[in-house]
């Protein structure tokens, strides 16, 4: 029934006559060059009339001024209707299985399954080539130590640095105060000399492999803070003679840490859970830097310096001994024992 209704009134609507459009054509023609009226059609004065009352009520309609926030709403109307497009387009993007570029979220899944496993595969690479720089420096410095050894060795009778130590003193206690005459306890110390007295710039003396290297030192310092911070194992010296920088070309003078002492409960040990064989991990793979009398510097799997007809010879212990408390020393000359 409404429907019947309602064509029942949208059928009363009347169009205007061929007639009646050619006057108000006229009458609209003239109105916008600002005339009131103009030339019409012959015989169309009654039309005109008539047109001109009609427009004459449309004119007494009263007319609403626009609400000042017209252009602000329909702008923002805009801006939401902009956004609800690109919302479904990204959905529609989401949901296809394929783009315009013939690309498929699959094949993008893919591509991207290939380079993690490619990066993964890189990464040791990358890791190993970083360890070999590293490894390349570390026996560099020990080269440049070298020949502050020999500067040092000139300065005083051609000996290796040794300061005076405590009789008996444990040679592990690195960071240990120095004595009112001038004793030490650490072997590292030693080591210091070179450092204290300007034969060797710290950042010289130094294993770029190590990450706890010192920032800064105290320019009164004898000795580094702590165990860590110490860059080298260094020949303890021996308590009979000490040892001439020229008289030993196969003895070993310095190297990577020595493994088998560490810190346990805030004490510096040895590590009796490690064969007195294990090798540096300095630098990430077992292996170490050795810096022979010679001055030449050696990359060697096993921790050890071979010398002509003789027993290799272990350098991070004594000969024949398995265990460090730190008070042992060398076994004889030609025995090389690097500690801390």
């Amino acid at each position: 029934m409404a429907k019947d209704a309602h064509h029942k009134q949208t059928s009363k609507i009347k169009y205007l006559n061929e007639a009646d459009a050619a006057v108000l054509d006229a009458i609209l023609g003239a109105r916008s060059y600002g005339n009131e009226s103009g030339p019409i059609p012959p015989k169309s004065a009654g039309r005109a009339q008539k047109i001109q009352s009609l427009l004459s009520m449309l004119e007494q309609d009263r007319q609403e001024p626009p609400a000042e926030d017209l252009v602000q709403r329909t702008v923002a109307r805009s801006a939401v209707g902009a956004q609800q497009r690109r919302f479904a387009e990204q959905v529609q993007m989401l949901t296809q299985p394929q783009r315009s570029l013939g690309v498929s979220w699959g094949q993008i899944a893919a591509a991207a399954c290939v380079l993690v496993v490619g990066w993964s595969l890189l990464m040791p690479v990358l890791e190993r080539n970083r360890e070999l720089k590293q490894q390349i420096a570390c026996a560099s410095n020990l080269g440049m130590t070298h020949a502050g050894l020999g500067n040092y060795a000139a300065d005083h009778g051609g000996m290796l640095p040794r300061r005076k130590v405590v009789p008996g003193a444990n040679v592990l206690q690195v960071g240990a105060p120095i004595g009112n005459d001038g004793t030490v306890h650490s072997n590292s110390a030693n080591l210091f000399l070179i450092i204290a007295n300007n034969y060797v710039k710290s950042d010289k003396l130094a294993c770029p492999a190590n990450p706890n290297l010192p920032v800064d030192l105290s320019p009164d310092a004898h000795d580094w803070p702590s165990l860590g911070q110490v860059p080298f194992s260094y020949l303890t010296p021996h308590p009979a003679f000490q040892i001439r920088i020229d008289g030993h070309p196969n003895l070993a003078f310095l190297a990577d840490k020595n493994p088998l002492i560490i810190v346990r409960d805030d004490q510096i040990v040895f590590d009796s859970s490690k064969s007195p064989y294990s090798p540096s991990q300095a630098h990430g793979t077992p292996g170490q830097n050795i810096l022979i009398g010679d001055g030449a510097v050696q990359w060697t799997i096993t921790p050890t310096v071979g010398r002509w007809g003789q027993p290799e010879d272990m350098i991070y212990t004594p000969h024949n001994l398995k265990h460090l408390s730190g008070t042992e020393r060398p076994t004889s000359p030609d025995d090389s024992l690097l500690t801390p």
